[in-house]
């Protein structure tokens, strides 16, 4: 349960800061690069030291995440499991939802209620992420090339 809730935050990190003018509504096109990503993990990770080796990799229409999570186990030690996951973004009434489409621990995939498990957190993440940073509103589109993912997003700023 660990190691799933470890995943559940390391997948929650793919939704990075978002920066954007001060202005009472605002619509704003928000584009970062997967070096962006990448380097807003190795930031963001090491409060959650069980989380090593981060990678995004962005691809067309989805993002693969891996990483390589340590968990102490009693009478083993420390035990290590590489983690493989691929989230594909959807629009649905302007929110931006995240789905892992497929997951992989040490090899091994996970089963569907786990998949919908970690499903549910990442969407609540974002969602308060997206209203905690910009406001309340709604997500135009979202965009994901080799190289960007782009959000364009329009609502009241926070005060």
């Amino acid at each position: 349960m660990k190691k799933l809730l470890a995943l559940a935050a390391l997948l929650i990190v793919v939704a990075l800061p978002f920066t954007a003018a001060s202005a009472q509504t605002i619509t704003c096109t928000v584009t970062w690069t997967e070096a962006e990503i990448n380097s807003a993990n190795a930031i963001l990770i090491p409060g959650f030291r069980r989380i090593s080796d981060p990678v995004v990799d962005l691809q067309p229409g989805q993002v693969q995440v891996n990483f390589t999570l340590s968990i102490r186990v009693p009478r083993e030690g420390l035990v290590t499991y590489p983690i493989s996951a691929v989230l594909v973004p959807t629009l649905e009434d302007g929110r931006v939802l995240w789905s892992v489409t497929s997951t992989t621990v040490g090899g091994s995939t996970l089963d569907e209620a786990m998949i919908e498990r970690i499903n549910d957190a990442i969407a609540l993440s974002w969602g308060r992420y997206l209203r905690m940073h910009l406001g309340r509103g709604a997500a135009a589109s979202i965009t994901i090339t080799d190289t960007e993912l782009i959000v364009v997003y329009s609502g009241n700023r926070p005060s």
